[in-house]
């Protein structure tokens, strides 16, 4: 990175800063880093604990890139998210999974929002927390974004409102598509999600371990050999392994990973916005995009069950219908801290507790 050097405080944020050519913004606190790409969907890129000097995201093999220098910028192809994915946490909307369409205009897999730019008017620091303020208009859909980011501690707090600005009703789906990385994620992971009911993928997938279109208690899934596949569980680091399905019914809208050996914990939670939470293991799996390379769990709050895109969504019952005028209004909290140290670190005047 680039940008301007100076003394970090008890919280701060800057955007002085440039990441391969993207504008970029930092915030910080005594505890924690979170470094968001504004030119390429608000993308979270790093969410750092700082006493340990530790990304918890995942960051994919082929890197971010900028895609104003790559891509149709409203892309309406499969294949153009993943080409331009480096990892992290995106922002999605209003296509959450295949390419699809909907009223006249097409998008491509996971929509057109995070692979815009986004505005910012700046950071600002208020009782010791750093908030800064992003907005984003949508190209092919009457859609305005308008999201406050706000680091204090251990706590990073994400308030965000996705508002019809045309004169018709409009479908829409929405995930925060968050992606842990190695070495927080590691076969000694362990994965606590007060889920009730899960349902396994229903389409073609390699390297799968569980029955397709079966729905099943959390977390023993029905295996193809017969087997129970307890999802819980990260496989070992040399074996190749996929998952992906949604979790359709959760005791609370919430999970948390701790790693023992790093005695590192991430707590999310959310508001009823998004009922669902998407489960999605890349642990070394063959072929497009990584070839094997990739080793990340992904755990996504998001409105829809269903990732084979919008129409099918709708058809479904389970796209979000947004009246002419009307706001989505979407909260997630994430807490990164150590487990010894936790009850020092998670006092938060937040309405999560």
């Amino acid at each position: 990175m680039h940008g301007v050097a100076g003394k970090i405080a008890m919280a701060s944020g800057s955007l002085d800063w440039t990441y391969k050519g993207m504008k970029t913004l930092i915030l910080e606190s005594d505890l924690v880093k979170i470094s968001v790409l504004l030119d390429k969907g608000s993308d979270i890129f790093e969410v750092i604990y700082k006493p340990l000097d530790l990304d918890v995201i995942w960051h994919g093999p082929n890197g971010y890139k900028d895609p104003k220098t790559r891509v149709e910028r409203i892309s309406r192809q499969e294949d153009e998210f993943s080409d331009n994915y480096g990892g992290g946490w995106n922002d999605i909307f209003p296509n959450y999974g295949f390419a699809s369409s909907n009223k006249g205009t097409k998008f491509g897999s996971h929509g057109e929002s995070a692979l815009l730019p986004w505005s910012c008017r700046g950071a600002e620091t208020v009782n010791g927390r750093i908030t800064a303020h992003l907005a984003l208009n949508c190209l092919r859909y009457p859609l305005r974004a308008e999201k406050t980011l706000t680091l204090g501690g251990s706590k990073f707090l994400i308030f965000e409102d996705l508002q019809n600005v045309g004169e018709q009703e409009i479908e829409l789906s929405w995930a925060q598509h968050i992606a842990y990385g190695e070495p927080f994620v590691s076969p000694e992971l362990q994965i606590e999600i007060p889920a009730i009911r899960a349902v396994t993928h229903g389409y073609d997938m390699s390297h799968e371990r569980t029955k397709r279109d079966t729905k099943f208690e959390w977390p023993m899934a029905p295996g193809i050999d017969g087997s129970t596949v307890d999802l819980t569980k990260i496989p070992d680091r040399n074996l190749r392994v996929q998952e992906d399905f949604p979790i359709v019914e959760l005791g609370a809208p919430s999970y948390r990973l701790y790693n023992p050996t790093l005695d590192l914990v991430v707590e999310l939670r959310w508001n009823s916005a998004f009922p669902y939470l998407w489960y999605w293991l890349n642990w070394g799996i063959l072929n497009y995009p990584w070839f094997g390379r990739a080793h990340t769990l992904a755990l996504e709050p998001t409105t829809t069950a269903n990732t084979t895109g919008l129409q099918n969504q709708i058809g479904d019952g389970t796209a979000v219908k947004l009246a002419a005028g009307g706001t989505l209004h979407g909260e997630v909290e994430m807490n990164v801290f150590r487990k010894s140290q936790g009850k020092l670190q998670r006092n938060s005047s937040s309405q999560y507790k």
